[in-house]
């Protein structure tokens, strides 16, 4: 209804956004999928088959339907290939003027100040290995666990963290802050579980 100028780039990151490519679509001089992660695989093992399908379904229209698609990883590029001739990869990426190696002569963030300090930096999801964080907390109670980004999950997830002394849950942080604790960790860390989503 808004109406758009000819010309313009229509970029999709998710299957559910199939109804904006077929409002959007015809208009656009070029099609983007960003297919930043097998959303199918994504959904729970316990979810309603039809939503599955729904989801594949739209997830393939997007693939066959986009003039080019960026695939996150070399298994989903193979994979997007099957359905679109202009595959390009491009891997997850951080901004390297801002996440870069911290200069030691400015103040430390206060939530390294125990260390060595273990930073993971991320949506806190179903992924995460909860009980590998909880291993490894128990194991070195002289190191710092710090799990810093939104938790986009029931809080149960976490529960087995609450009350270890040396876990972080750190919540949202600004872009610049996010940037600094990284650039501060002794170690960042990559704790997902291993299953179809995470490989």
């Amino acid at each position: 209804r808004v109406g758009f100028p000819d010309g313009y780039v229509l970029w999709l990151y998710h299957p559910a956004q199939r109804d904006a490519l077929d409002v959007l679509g015809d208009g656009a001089e070029l099609v983007v999928f960003d297919w930043t992660d097998d959303w199918v695989r994504a959904l729970p093992g316990d979810s309603d088959p039809r939503e599955r399908q729904i989801l594949e379904d739209n997830q393939r229209e997007l693939l066959c339907r986009a003039d080019v698609v960026f695939a996150v990883s070399q298994t989903l590029v193979k994979r997007a290939e099957v359905w679109c001739p202009e595959v390009h990869y491009l891997p997850n990426a951080t901004d390297p003027e801002v996440f870069r190696p911290w200069d030691p002569s400015l103040p430390a963030h206060p939530l390294v100040a125990r260390r060595p300090a273990l930073v993971y930096l991320s949506q806190i999801t179903e992924r995460l290995d909860v009980e590998l964080v909880r291993e490894l907390a128990l194991a070195r109670p002289g190191w710092t666990v710090i799990l810093a980004g939104p938790l986009v999950c029931s809080e149960t997830l976490v529960a087995p963290l609450k009350g270890l002394f040396n876990v972080i849950l750190a919540g949202p942080l600004p872009y610049q802050e996010a940037a600094a604790l990284v650039g501060q960790a002794d170690v960042c860390l990559l704790p997902h579980r291993e299953d179809a989503l995470t490989r």
